[in-house]
């Protein structure tokens, strides 16, 4: 028989068919976050990698927004292959958002170990010159370390004089760390025991990022070529992309300029690690989250559909269906019984609080009763008992032999 009853397992369906639509939702607009996101503008290599998570996890929310809207029917309709096939949907969905959320945990983990290491020194043999990304992972505290040196040093001084700024915006304790100052040799405050470089503004010709001193003058290559090194262009982008979006300056530690943004707007606000370390646990470690959400809720949908809402049989499923032909043929055969107005007004009144039997002496006959709430109960006759009523006198013998007995004129 079933395990449970059928309108329990119909509202089981449904409630579980909402968590699945509810879960498909998160995943497409966590697809959409994906395409939106502007790291995968900072290099050409992040491109093909916008693509790939945003189709995947766009494809998978839309499966699971069809297998909710599916077991929405499944728990209307209630069939048994519907319901084979709507447990083959939920066991593909939860091993398969198992297994992407396991890897994109694995790859939070490996993201951020990266990210520790990437302010160690590293040797010249870990280059490779076929492959970009390889070198701006492995080699970014390198160039970090170059950028910061060089910007720290050569921004706003008499190399690269800076355009007008609002000199205030700067923080002399930070400026003496680095060696500069923000006093000019003049002035009263300036200290010439400690011998800092000032920092230089010009109202007319001054430059208005680092960048522009590195790319027209190139004054730090001709005039000190220890002090410089070549940035790959790949690196330049990357890190115009970074302040842009995120206004940060290097990735190690943050200098007092910004490589690419305006010198108006003061020194960085911090390094551009944080802002990294905030889009791997926005990609991965959300995503991970989100794939599991998505996992146990199949996981649940298929558990209800082998535990709660099955038959332990296919001989117990056919029981359970001819029973329920038969009672909707005996509904049928009683409602017409009923309205037939032909019939007798005893026989009737029998059939509405007792039911009617049907061959009760042969064998397979049944008798339908019908309770107080309406509801319809069968017995079914396995043994013919002609043989207990052989013996038993007929009753339109004993009304005629009544009737013989019976004389009125002696009343």
């Amino acid at each position: 028989m079933c395990c449970c009853s059928v309108k329990c397992c119909r509202i089981y369906l449904a409630v579980l068919a909402t968590i699945v639509i509810i879960a498909g939702i998160v995943v497409c607009v966590f697809s959409a976050m994906v395409k939106n996101e502007a790291i995968f503008d900072f290099h050409d290599d992040l491109q093909k990698y916008r693509r790939i998570p945003f189709a995947i996890s766009l494809t998978f929310g839309i499966i699971m927004l069809l297998t909710g809207l599916f077991t929405f029917f499944v728990s209307y309709k209630y069939n048994r292959i519907m319901r084979i096939i709507l447990g083959f949907l939920s066991f593909s969905l939860f091993i398969t958002f198992i297994v992407f959320g396991s890897l994109l945990i694995k790859e939070y983990n490996e993201g951020m170990e990266v990210l520790d290491q990437v302010c160690r020194r590293m040797d010249s043999k870990d280059y490779d010159e076929n492959n970009d990304m390889h070198n701006l992972i492995l080699f970014a505290g390198e160039y970090d370390m170059i950028l910061l040196l060089s910007s720290n040093t050569f921004m706003c001084s008499e190399i690269c004089p800076c355009k007008k700024a609002d000199i205030n915006l700067w923080n002399e304790r930070s400026l003496n760390y680095i060696g500069r100052t923000k006093y000019q040799y003049n002035d009263t405050e300036y200290n010439q025991n400690y011998d800092f470089d000032p920092l230089i503004f010009r109202d007319k010709g001054g430059y208005s990022n680092f960048f522009e001193c590195l790319e027209i003058d190139k004054a730090i290559d001709k005039k000190h070529p220890d002090e410089s090194e070549i940035i790959p262009d790949s690196m330049l982008r990357f890190i115009k992309n970074l302040e842009d979006t995120y206004h940060c300056n290097n990735f190690c530690e943050s200098g007092e300029f910004y490589l690419f943004r305006d010198i108006t707007e003061g020194p960085p606000r911090s390094n551009c690690m944080k802002p990294i370390q905030s889009l791997l646990k926005r990609l991965f470690q959300s995503g991970g989250a989100i794939s599991f959400f998505a996992s146990f809720s199949s996981f649940f949908l298929l558990v209800g559909l082998f535990f709660n809402c099955r038959y332990k049989s296919l001989k117990d499923y056919e029981q359970w269906n001819n029973q329920n032909q038969n009672r909707e043929n005996d509904n049928s055969a009683i409602g017409q019984f009923k309205i037939d107005e032909s019939n007798d007004i005893g026989y009737q009144n029998k059939i509405g609080q007792k039911g009617f039997q049907k061959r009760k002496d042969v064998v397979g006959g049944r008798t339908v009763n019908i309770d107080e709430d309406g509801q319809v109960q069968v017995e079914y006759v396995l043994t013919n008992n002609q043989d207990s009523f052989r013996n038993e006198p007929d009753p339109r013998q004993s009304i005629q032999k009544l009737n013989k007995n019976y004389d009125d004129t002696k009343i």
